[in-house]
């Protein structure tokens, strides 16, 4: 994942700016936490493929999960803004004692 742009997006996603929605990035007025990530970004929404980039958890050799994980999260569990940032910031947080005990 992409530390500082995680960190911008988990900041938006806990401000409590954004109003929380499904089945889409951004629909009358709602986000899903793509859209979030979008809108901090400045991605045009509906641009999964670029803003799983932005994020870092797709790149053009791979295609991670995760992005789908948070949408499903959003979408399907109604798990929340700040559980998601939550659950993100766990992840993140395993990639960076993986990355440091690996080096």
């Amino acid at each position: 994942m992409n530390v500082d742009n995680v960190r911008k997006w988990l900041a938006a996603l806990r401000s409590g700016e954004y109003a929380q929605g499904k089945s889409a990035m951004f629909r009358n007025g709602s986000y899903c936490c793509l859209g979030v990530a979008c809108e901090v970004a400045g991605i045009p929404m509906n641009s999964y493929m670029e803003v799983a980039k932005w994020i870092g958890v797709m790149s053009d050799e791979t295609c991670y999960a995760g992005a789908y994980e948070f949408v499903r999260m959003n979408d399907e569990l109604g798990n929340t803004f700040s559980e998601i940032a939550d659950h993100v910031e766990r992840k993140l947080q395993s990639q960076l004692e993986t990355a440091t005990t690996t080096t």
